[in-house]
């Protein structure tokens, strides 16, 4: 090719833009650590988004007075993660779609980094995620996303020590959202409407990163792990009680296989699930009162949810036989 017409090819090329978008709820003084990492990146042109889930610390007039190149939105109620996120993205004019929790501070070569895959990869991988780090540098928070043979979800590695064990570049079943960046292209494809904009609400928090992951594969989107881009995760920012963390685990879990998994894969799964489901079913009912609430909010919304799976599998380009391969 002439030098010319490369040199042409490269002027035309579009930049991508960046935006990235936090859902606060309560912050404090995380969010105002998670803004100042975006002020230090050195991608220029960020567009920052929080949109305040009816925080009651003061921490949104704190965005308003100190963070005068962010735009806030403010909710009147907590619509949860995925609610709050679904806000954002819905208001984001970015190419790429950065998620950010407020408890989480970027390295600041981070968004770069994350653009600059982006730039080099097929328009066919619709997620890119990196190393998340425990705030102390030394224990892995997600390497990304994956299921086991229970469908039960992980982060990979965490909690353990990061000697480089997860130091090269990798295909990962999808990307935690604590820290995540999506096409916004993918995420409009993957939309489901008023309940599955972008996350499905009815999920609140927790596990919907993991079913959109999931959806993004029906669509045959893939996701990839960058380990050089690296940030740093408090854990624990957001305030949720154990009861309802179990709680919203483990109806979201069941929302999430209903809605994503096909017979075959749940028949062939059955040994693990019978003794993971029962083993935890009956433990969950004599500890947590919570569970009977999750049960029948499963049993309510399980006729809308075969509904969206009959429409997903449907039009799925990932056969069972290629699902099975990520349930590890």
């Amino acid at each position: 090719m002439p030098l010319k017409k490369l040199k042409d090819e490269k002027a035309n090329k579009k930049k991508l833009k960046a935006s990235v978008v936090f859902c606060n709820w309560n912050g404090g003084k995380d969010i105002i650590k998670a803004l100042e990492s975006i002020e230090r990146q050195t991608y220029k042109g960020i567009e920052t988004i929080v949109v305040d889930n009816g925080s009651t610390d003061g921490s949104a007039n704190k965005i308003e007075k100190g963070f005068k190149g962010v735009r806030l939105i403010r909710n009147a109620s907590n619509l949860g993660f995925a609610g709050g996120n679904n806000v954002g993205i819905a208001a984001a004019s970015g190419d790429i779609i950065f998620t950010i929790n407020q408890d989480v501070i970027l390295t600041e070569d981070f968004v770069e980094k994350i653009v600059r895959h982006f730039e080099k990869a097929p328009n066919s991988v619709g997620s890119v995620g990196g190393k998340i780090l425990r705030i102390d540098g030394k224990l892995i928070d997600s390497a990304g996303l994956r299921l086991s043979r229970a469908r039960r979800f992980f982060d990979r590695g965490s909690e353990e020590t990061d000697k480089g064990q997860f130091d090269k570049v990798e295909e990962v079943f999808g990307i935690c959202a604590a820290a995540a960046a999506y096409r916004k292209s993918m995420l409009e494809k993957i939309s489901g409407g008023d309940r599955i904009r972008y996350f499905d609400e009815r999920f609140f928090l927790l596990v919907e990163d993991v079913d959109l992951a999931w959806r993004a594969r029906h669509w045959g989107y893939s996701a990839y792990y960058y380990p050089d881009a690296v940030c740093y995760h408090v854990r624990g920012g957001a305030g949720w009680k154990n009861k309802n963390k179990q709680y919203l685990s483990f109806r979201n879990r069941c929302f999430m296989i209903i809605k994503n998994e096909y017979l075959i894969n749940i028949f062939l799964a059955m040994p693990w699930l019978f003794f993971y489901d029962c083993s935890r079913l009956i433990y969950l009912i004599f500890s947590n009162r919570l569970t009977w609430k999750a049960m029948r909010e499963i049993f309510r919304e399980f006729p809308r949810l075969i509904k969206d799976r009959h429409k997903l599998l449907s039009g799925s380009k990932m056969k069972p036989s290629e699902a099975r391969k990520w349930m590890k």
